[in-house]
């Protein structure tokens, strides 16, 4: 009996071994595949993040510029009190003409 046994394990390791090689290799894609996808979505974040930060900090900067080029003083440094932000605001000779309450 136990010839027959071992004869019966040796034909099954000979004829039943690449079952396991075709299965490493499908977990083994899937996991890439699941790795690949979570890099992409993470790095899309980062980027998007980033990117509308970005946006917002120039549109700011923007409003505040058109509002001075269009002659509204008082509107942009409405503007620059809504933000929070602390900010000096200087002639072309380096003058102090404006400025949040946190800075001199």
């Amino acid at each position: 009996m136990s010839k027959r046994k071992n004869n019966a394990l040796k034909h099954l390791r000979k004829t039943h071994g690449w079952i396991a090689l075709v299965i490493f290799m499908f977990a083994s894609a899937a996991t890439l595949m699941i790795l690949a996808f979570f890099f992409k979505t993470f790095s899309d974040y980062l980027v998007e993040s980033k990117l509308s930060s970005e946006y917002d900090a120039i549109s700011y900067m923007s409003k505040i510029y058109e509002a001075e080029k269009d002659g509204y003083r008082l509107y942009s440094q409405k503007l620059l009190n809504e933000a929070g932000r602390d900010y000096v605001v200087r002639d072309s000779l380096g003058n102090y003409v404006a400025g949040s309450m946190n800075t001199t």
